[in-house]
């Protein structure tokens, strides 16, 4: 026989965790950096940002405009790199890309979207998935941008690039169903800790036991 406190804890926990039991386990992260440059023939540039993050995607939104007749923004080679040195590259023309780096789809624009393809000074946008290039880690990631049409006159580049992907890191927080024993913690983020209630619902432990269950039944 369900009671009452037991039928309420479970209906509770039934509704509030249906969605948090579908959720990652690390919570989400993002930042943003902008880089701005005007670049010659191959000319190139970087920036930038300290994260903590399994990079799933990058946005970019493109201010472009040239100094001369030819150049497209889907010319420009994008290369994000992860604190260990691990990369990823895609776009440009007729510049090849480094070697090293996962190739996500490089010359003749690559994996820049087909608008890109123009030579109307404005602002573009594209999310890029990069999920693919496994890049994960805690410290300075750069972004390096090539102008790589190697006969450009050049082009003026206004990057506002926003990052997304689950947390990189070990929850510290000892009331977590995560917690991370403080000798084993190689990252300490707030933000990646989980609690009964993110998992089960109100009314839960970390194992999913009702707490209001008074008759144990």
């Amino acid at each position: 026989m369900i009671t009452n406190t037991r039928l309420f804890c479970f209906l509770l926990g039934f509704v509030l965790a249906f969605g948090a039991l579908t959720q990652s386990i690390h919570a989400q992260c993002t930042a943003d950096l902008n880089l701005n440059a005007n670049l010659a023939a191959s000319g190139s540039a970087e920036a930038d940002v300290y994260m903590s993050i399994e990079l799933q995607t990058v946005t970019v939104d493109l201010d472009w405009s040239f100094n001369g007749p030819g150049p497209y923004p889907s010319d420009v080679l994008m290369y994000v790199y992860a604190p260990d040195g691990s990369c990823s590259v895609w776009g440009g023309w007729n510049v090849a890309a480094d070697a090293a780096c996962t190739d996500l789809g490089t010359d003749l624009g690559g994996l820049w979207p087909a608008d890109w393809n123009s030579g109307t000074a404005g602002t573009y946008t594209a999310t890029i998935d990069v999920s693919t290039a496994g890049l994960v880690g805690t410290g300075n990631w750069t972004v390096v941008i090539v102008n790589a049409y190697s006969t450009s006159n050049g082009a003026n580049y206004d990057f506002n690039l926003t990052f997304d992907g689950p947390c990189a890191g070990d929850c510290p927080d000892p009331t977590a169903c995560n917690y991370v024993a403080e000798e084993d913690q190689v990252n300490p983020l707030e933000e990646v800790c989980l609690y009964p209630e993110d998992l089960f619902g109100v009314g839960y432990d970390c194992d999913g036991v009702c707490l209001g269950d008074a008759d144990g039944d």
